[in-house]
């Protein structure tokens, strides 16, 4: 038969070659036993290639449109995927929609549902941007950055008719996904069981997404083996194979100048010999021009749809001529019809088939819950939940008939491996890019490790750096189950305090603090967190620029505080929705004078328009209930959210109320690998302050005010913020920032 390469020179169909062949074909067994025995069996080669398989939706579009519905599908990594949902029963264009609406960065990333993690486990992930585990125990379902959790339940959702293990062929169009075997090195081609599994094993790119244990075999992306199984398409009895190559070496220096580019070029050069016979096998071959594109292009879904649609039209004519020579039938529409049957579960198991006390607790839940009877979707929200409390690795199951009328759910629920030591990292800067320029640097580290397998004791640190540096100290003991931390801590802070003469610093002072805290902290829920506790600081201020000076040289303070926390936020990195605050009471023996002060800060996200725009308010409260504390002991402006387009302890007094409104609107996203959301923010901000230990009366309250716009960022270092804001002194100011730390509690 004559092969048919889009963009190369066109080849004329020998009409008769083919007629006189087709009887001969059709002798040729071929699992997809639906199609007609007087037609020639129909094959579609989808091959793997990351972003870049998007390409397949805009051909199968051409293919459709000129009549040609395939027999059999098979497919490798993203056209594993691709191939999957249109077997199902996804039109070429409904897997349009599905491509352009989709979120691929957060489907191919793990992350856990913040709502879901205890409070504890929300701190840590805050206070611990990058981390870096040592463990004895390594494990191989574990090897890869992603375990690719939300892919799972991106195709469950999708393929929600098909949840139990079952036959490819019984599928709308009989289906075909290539895995490679981890040990062995042979290609595996999936012809049956759990649908999405066997997707999901089919795109586990080495080093990338962990390998899947699945039947007993540990699968890794099917390119490694075939990145095109044409072939295997010839030996199932294909006699028309069409394929859609996403191949192609890169020819021009220019285009080879960034790593994913090498990346790329480099895999495609592994898969050369491999390639040419999947070429070879193949009857008729678009190849999409992709020059400029790379495997991780995922936000660039539309076009490249519209680069997979042109390459098939370019050679429309040839399309047309084969749909023409196979006789092929009218094409019966139809859409994926979702089917959400209820699911009788007849025992729960692990994989293994051993029972524990996980597997007999969730057979119980599904019996109380649902009468052992939950409906497809039930079943994914309540198997899903174990993970979102990020106590497993990845949390999987698999339905596989017991040929009683009922169904044995298989659990794959691996519990996380708790590194034996861990250090991490978690930083804020900032500076006003205006005069003065006041730039400041913090670092939080912390190590933990296990001592035995009830104890866990943390060592936590933190490192300030700007004009005077300052470093904190602290133990933290975990009982078993984290019902309850105790701390000690001894820090050493050197605090610069600044006094302002209308735009400029007229003074500047090092607070020098020595102390300690010993405190008992009780997670209640999963929402809130109290905390008890006594300290003491020994102060020495040293006068550093400037004539004004201090009236009191050097003074002791202690007493004990109760702090209240809370934070519910769907993610600590430029907030979405939720809520993260804290209140605290202080009272404290100064000078021999007791002071009794309270401070409360909070903050809410709340989306509008699906996400797209996020209101923004917080608060900032501080009062003092009795005694006369220093005004550089006062709560200090911007300590927790902070007065935009105002300096740092700018704005002091004993009594001090903040209210902000702000608004977030996306505008693109960063590059895979830098980041997700790019946000145009803007709002304002008032401040009232009172000098009397009450406010009492309104006319002795100062007001301040501020606006600000700018940009603000969700990268992998943290929250990044560039504005300009305008007061009510009538300052210009710039601020550049970048955060990965929680802003409360």
């Amino acid at each position: 038969m004559p092969r048919l390469h889009a963009g190369e020179k066109n080849i004329p169909m020998k009409k008769y070659i083919i007629l006189l062949i087709i009887p001969f074909m059709t002798l040729f067994p071929v699992s997809a036993e639906t199609a007609p025995q007087d037609k020639p069996v129909v094959a579609v080669v989808l091959a793997g290639g990351g972003a870049l398989g998007y390409a397949h939706v805009g051909a199968l579009q051409v293919l459709e449109e000129e009549g040609i519905r395939p027999d059999i599908v098979l497919g490798t990594s993203m056209g594993s995927i691709i191939g999957g949902l249109y077997c199902a029963g996804y039109s070429p264009w409904e897997m349009e929609e599905i491509v352009g609406s989709t979120d691929w960065k957060r489907v191919f990333w793990d992350s856990y549902d913040r709502r879901d993690m205890s409070f504890l486990q929300k701190q840590s992930s805050a206070n611990n941007h990058f981390v870096l585990g040592i463990s004895e125990e390594q494990r191989l379902i574990d090897a890869g950055v992603s375990h690719a959790q939300h892919v799972m339940e991106f195709l469950d959702e999708l393929l929600i008719t098909y949840n139990r293990e079952m036959d490819f062929d019984d599928l709308p169009i009989p289906f075909r996904a290539i895995g490679a075997d981890l040990l062995t090195g042979e290609k595996i081609v999936y012809g049956e069981g759990d649908l999405k599994s066997t997707i999901r094993g089919s795109m586990a790119v080495p080093g990338v997404f962990t390998p899947i244990e699945y039947k007993g075999r540990y699968v890794i992306d099917g390119g490694w083996v075939d990145n095109l199984p044409s072939t295997v398409a010839r030996e199932l009895g294909a006699d028309i194979v069409i394929s859609v190559s996403l191949y192609g070496l890169i020819d021009e220096l220019e285009n080879l100048q960034t790593m994913s580019a090498v990346n790329y070029q480099a895999g495609q050069i592994r898969t050369i010999e491999r390639s040419t016979a999947s070429r070879e096998a193949s009857d008729l071959i678009i190849a999409p021009e992709l020059t400029g594109y790379t495997t991780a292009d995922f936000e660039k879904g539309p076009e490249l749809m519209a680069k997979g649609y042109e390459a098939a039209d370019s050679i429309r004519e040839e399309i047309a001529q084969l749909s023409e020579i196979i006789n092929c039938p009218p094409i019966e529409d139809y859409n994926y019809v979702r089917i959400d049957r209820e699911i009788p579960i007849s025992a729960v198991r692990n994989m293994d088939g051993t029972h524990t006390n996980l597997t007999r607790a969730i057979e119980e839940d599904l019996e109380e819950l649902y009468d052992g009877h939950p409906t497809g979707e039930e079943l994914q929200d309540y198997l899903y939940a174990y993970y979102d409390g990020s106590d497993y690795s990845h949390f999987w199951y698999h339905l596989v008939d017991d040929q009683l009328g009922g169904y044995f759910l298989e659990i794959d629920g691996p519990e996380r491996v708790l590194s034996d030591v861990y250090v991490g990292m978690s930083m804020e800067l900032s500076t006003y890019m205006t005069q003065p320029e006041i730039t400041d640097l913090s670092l939080q580290i912390n190590a933990g490790t296990f001592l035995g397998e009830k104890q866990k004791y943390v060592l936590y640190g933190d490192l300030s750096l700007s004009q005077f540096p300052g470093v904190t100290l602290g133990l933290g003991q975990m009982s078993p189950r984290q019902h309850l931390i105790i701390n000690e801590e001894l820090h050493l802070k050197i605090d610069p305090k600044y006094y302002y003469e209308e735009d400029s610093i007229e003074s500047i002072y090092a607070l020098y603090q020595f102390g300690g805290i010993f405190s008992f902290k009780v997670p209640v829920f999963s929402v809130f967190s109290l905390t008890n506790g006594i300290y003491f600081d020994m102060n020495m201020p040293s006068h550093y620029l400037g004539t004004r000076t201090m009236e009191e040289d050097n003074w002791t303070k202690y007493g004990y505080n109760i702090n209240l926390a809370f934070e519910n936020l769907d993610r600590i990195v430029v907030p979405q929705s939720g809520f993260n605050g804290y209140y605290e009471f202080n009272n404290a023996l100064s000078d021999e004078e007791m002071i009794g002060t309270s401070r409360s800060a909070g903050e809410l996200f709340v989306p509008i328009m699906d996400k797209n725009v996020i209101g923004q308010l917080g608060y900032e409260l501080s009062i003092t209930h009795w005694g006369d504390p220093n005004t550089y002991e006062t709560a200090w402006v911007g300590e927790k959210i902070g007065m935009i387009g105002f300096y740092e302890q700018e704005l002091t007094d004993l009594n001090f109320l903040m209210l902000q409104l702000g608004f977030n609107i996306k505008i693109g996203m960063l590059p895979l690998g830098m980041g997700e959301e790019i946000y145009f923010q803007f709002g304002s901000s008032t401040a009232a302050l009172a000098s009397d230990a009450l406010i009492e009366k309104s006319d002795e309250v100062d007001l301040y005010e501020s606006a600000y716009a700018g940009l603000k960022m969700r990268t992998i270092l943290g929250e990044f913020q560039f504005n300009g804001s305008y007061n009510s002194e009538e300052r210009f100011s710039l601020f550049l920032g970048l955060k990965t730390t929680a802003a409360l509690h």
